[in-house]
């Protein structure tokens, strides 16, 4: 489930300008991962609105929450385009106290996807649902707030 997280590392926190949140997914998204189609549709609207218009093929990505050959196409050329040590065209999940993965001893890209939106579309970063071009399903997913194991639509 795509959500918003609380930062709680200060090297992300200054490069995000000082935000104290992020936009994260709860679970990996890459080949062999689980996929869940809100968190591949927000790795996608980053990676749309993040990359300031640059990609690697005419075409728009699509968010459809699919992870197929363009999302993985467009992961691993952001990788490539931000100096990534790994280009292995997978988003991992991240915690909000560490912006390096003790796995890979490599940059999340969940955070550079959030640190290129934030500059490349501020307007949007605060609130993406406010975004025409966001899709419905994760629209609706990020409104959900989640009190005392209720959930209420906004």
């Amino acid at each position: 489930m795509a959500h918003r997280e609380e930062v709680k590392n200060e090297q992300l926190r200054a490069n995000l300008k000082g935000s104290s949140f992020y936009w994260n997914i709860s679970a990996a998204v890459g080949w062999g991962c689980p996929n869940r189609q809100t968190d591949v549709m927000l790795v996608q609207y980053l990676l749309h609105r993040g990359l300031g218009g640059a990609r690697p093929t005419e075409k728009p990505i699509s968010m459809d929450g699919i992870f197929g050959p363009q999302t993985y196409k467009f992961i691993k050329y952001f990788q490539k385009e931000v100096t990534f040590t790994t280009t292995d065209g997978r988003v991992d999940a991240a915690g909000g106290t560490r912006d390096v993965s003790t796995k890979t001893k490599t940059d999340y890209t969940i955070h550079w996807l959030n640190v290129y939106l934030k500059e490349y579309k501020p307007v949007f970063y605060n609130d993406i649902t406010i975004d025409n071009q966001l899709p419905t399903v994760l629209c609706n997913e990020l409104l959900r707030i989640v009190v005392d194991d209720y959930v209420i639509a906004t």
